[in-house]
């Protein structure tokens, strides 16, 4: 049986686009299953920890947020979701869905936080509008779609204890595996789940599809994260 995972959907805080993409990425592989859970997903699947337990993986995706507003429907299930992981599950959190893991939301992360990229000393992006952001992923360069992500950064003195698969230029992480006692979490700030046509509609890098697409990096990340 394919690993199946579960991707929350609650427009606009975990966007339809986002989830829809992730999903589509993830079925048309034909190495996993990804269906939508919540409010918005269609055919609705209820958010439950019935329905949980039966994913490999947990996904939140990307959306609108800060740190001052958490979705009040997640905050609902925050719960449900600590305890899955907590029990073996797997979380993969992406753009938002990696804010959500911090200290603001479910604090999932060990001795580290998610906080806005943009706002890092030696940061390549300095905005909050959409663009590109160049990274190492493997130690290889990549170039990949950016909305404001996350970068992951040592709480206090301590080094942070996680499997490391992406730093920005500036040396901050943009993507890391960690423990979270039974079970495992998955951070990445940019999105590598990027479509085409995300690209076309954002005049400043409509061209920049041709070169920021990277689909094979999620494959490689949720490999790693199933482990």
């Amino acid at each position: 049986m394919k690993p199946l995972f579960l991707v929350y959907t609650n427009h606009p805080m975990c966007s339809l686009d986002c989830a829809d993409a992730i999903c589509d990425v993830l079925n048309d592989s034909g190495m996993y299953r990804a269906k939508m859970i919540g409010p918005h997903s269609f055919p609705e699947i209820e958010f439950s920890e019935k329905n949980l337990m039966k994913a490999d993986c947990l996904i939140i995706p990307g959306g609108w947020g800060d740190s001052d507003q958490f979705d009040q429907q997640l905050i609902s299930y925050s719960k449900i979701i600590i305890n899955y992981v907590a029990k073996g599950g797997k979380y993969l959190g992406i753009c938002m869905g990696s804010y959500f893991a911090g200290s603001h939301y479910l604090n999932i992360l060990n001795k580290a936080d998610a906080v806005q990229y943009v706002k890092r000393k030696g940061s390549t992006v300095k905005h909050e509008k959409h663009d590109v952001v160049d990274l190492m992923w493997n130690g290889e360069e990549k170039t990949i779609y950016f909305h404001d992500g996350a970068a992951f950064i040592p709480v206090g003195t301590n080094k942070i204890p996680a499997k490391i698969i992406a730093t920005y230029r500036n040396g901050d992480i943009a993507a890391m595996i960690q423990k979270y006692k039974k079970g495992r979490v998955g951070v990445i700030g940019p999105h590598p789940e990027a479509m085409k046509w995300w690209f076309y509609s954002q005049t400043r890098i409509k061209n920049r599809w041709k070169d920021c697409i990277h689909h094979e990096l999620i494959f490689d990340f949720v490999e790693k994260l199933l482990l």
